[in-house]
């Protein structure tokens, strides 16, 4: 946060920042994965304008650029972080520290229950991303199992 505060990190809300971000994360996955957002950029504005209490934005800038950002899906009990990206300049200038310092005093102040940071596993949850999940809980955050289940809604079901 020190680094953050002395580089005069600034931050934002405002959906009008969506395309600068969009930017900033697609230039970070291409980078650092060689791939791209699952959602297009149309497709998240579509779904942020259908959705503005529930899918919102917090921007880290430097001098009226974004440099930083993640997009956050909220419920009543829980802020998900769908998109987390940095530029050079925001990992340089830590950002996302102040983003995610942010994130945790809203998350705290809307009374959620949870903060959650997203998966940090690859090959459908049986291979552990170390350096994803490192990152996630130098946050603070810590790691959780989730068990899935298998339905069957085929047959006769009982309805009653």
């Amino acid at each position: 946060m020190n680094k953050a505060r002395k580089n005069q990190i600034g931050l934002s809300g405002d959906m009008a920042l969506l395309g600068e971000f969009w930017q900033v994360l697609t230039e970070n996955l291409a980078r650092k994965h060689g791939t791209g957002p699952v959602h297009s950029l149309s497709e998240i504005t579509m779904l942020a304008e259908r959705f503005p209490d529930q899918i919102q934005i917090v921007c880290g800038t430097h001098q009226d650029q974004v440099v930083a950002g993640v997009l956050l899906f909220i419920t009543a009990t829980c802020i998900h972080t769908q998109y987390i990206a940095a530029n050079d300049i925001g990992y340089q200038f830590s950002a996302l520290d102040a983003v995610f310092d942010f994130c945790i005093t809203k998350a705290v102040s809307d009374g959620k229950r949870w903060l959650d940071f997203g998966i940090c596993n690859e090959q459908a949850g049986k291979v552990l991303n170390e350096g994803l999940y490192k990152f996630k809980t130098e946050f603070g955050g810590g790691g959780t199992v989730h068990e899935f289940f298998e339905i069957p809604l085929t047959g006769e079901e009982n309805v009653d």
